[in-house]
């Protein structure tokens, strides 16, 4: 999904660690941190995500079948509920909170909603005091339907929201198709939940991993380590390249990065042939991300593991030399480890 410099693709709080003089401690990351480079002012498209309150009924219900694509009779949808249908109904007619407010596309889904927000023109109050006047309308239009929240003042969604900014040229059709293709997610990740799994921990010597994807990926006896170097001639990346696409013909899993151009040609060479990848990454997982594009069919056939250390940051800025070095390090230790087996936590 396309994003902001500031959040991912949930509005829920999310964690990760850090080191601290040598002690592990825990961030917790909030939902009210915004890009501080950006006018909420200014004209300006955003997917803006709310998240449902705990306590109140859900939006909706799944139905359809994820094997049907998008735009079949029989293709995953949310049959909305009345809670839901208050919700949509607002985000169709979000110009009645400004003027200047349009709506390109929405989904109302189970447990959250999410809206792509195209504010035409500046506005006088920055896009925060807008949301919240949205949201308070769709809970005042609940409590005429529900009278049994009102009394303790229970709000239609959790606080604060996620704004992901629409940045790059090509950004918007990414955004729709997030958009339009949230039910069949939800439907490929309820059908097939043992290649979505978060919460799986790693420990390699004195190493510890954290993963999300296939975890039986780890238990394959066979794998090995794609680094391509920058002083290859074509006729030995060519030869590498054979090498590598015979073994995960046979059943090998590819381990790396994948950073350079190269190592990218031999990734996309070993899954047209329907191999399988354990993709290093520098950042972490975070606790509400689920993979997009790609990645997400990937994972609905099984087919990746994304690994990273425990101490990754949720975000980063390119890769240097150094970091470049260190990923390929534990690409080479997970891809010699033989079978791998993962700890996953269970949450409380």
């Amino acid at each position: 999904m396309p994003d902001s410099s500031h959040s991912g693709d949930s509005p829920v709080p999310s964690r990760s660690s850090s080191v601290d003089n040598g002690k592990r401690r825990v961030i917790h990351h909030s939902m009210n941190r915004r890009c501080h480079h950006n006018d909420y002012t200014g004209k300006r498209i955003y997917m803006i995500t709310f998240l449902k309150a705990p306590e109140v009924p859900g939006f909706g219900s799944l139905c359809g079948d994820p094997s049907f694509p998008n735009g079949h009779p029989d293709a995953p949808r949310i049959i909305l509920s009345d809670m839901g249908r208050i919700i949509d109904r607002w985000l169709y007619n979000v110009h009645e909170i400004n003027d200047n407010f349009e709506r390109i596309r929405s989904v109302v889904m189970p447990d959250h909603a999410h809206f792509i927000l195209y504010v035409k023109a500046p506005t006088k109050r920055k896009l925060g005091k807008y949301i919240g006047i949205l949201k308070a309308k769709i809970t005042t239009d609940m409590w005429k339907q529900f009278p049994q929240y009102k009394p303790a003042k229970i709000s239609a969604f959790a606080k604060n929201y996620n704004d992901s900014i629409l940045l790059r040229e090509g950004q918007l059709e990414v955004m729709k198709k997030y958009i339009e293709d949230n039910p069949r997610r939800l439907a490929i990740r309820r059908k097939y939940p043992d290649f979505f799994t978060r919460g799986i921990s790693i420990r390699l010597d004195e190493f510890e991993y954290e993963a999300y994807g296939n975890p039986f990926l780890l238990q394959k006896p066979f794998r090995f380590q794609v680094m391509v170097r920058s002083f290859w001639t074509d006729e030995e990346y060519q030869a590498h390249l054979a090498d590598w696409l015979s073994m995960a013909k046979h059943g090998g899993i590819a381990v790396s990065p994948f950073y350079s151009k190269r190592e990218k040609e031999v990734r996309d060479a070993i899954l047209e042939q329907g191999g399988s990848l354990i993709y290093v990454r520098k950042v972490c997982v975070k606790e509400r991300e689920k993979p997009v594009g790609r990645f997400f069919d990937l994972c609905a056939e099984g087919r990746l593991l994304m690994i990273n250390e425990r101490e990754a940051p949720e975000y980063s800025k390119g890769l240097n030399r150094e970091e470049a070095m260190r990923m390929n390090f534990h690409s080479e230790k997970i891809a010699s480890a033989g079978v791998i087996h993962p700890i996953f936590r269970v949450k409380k």
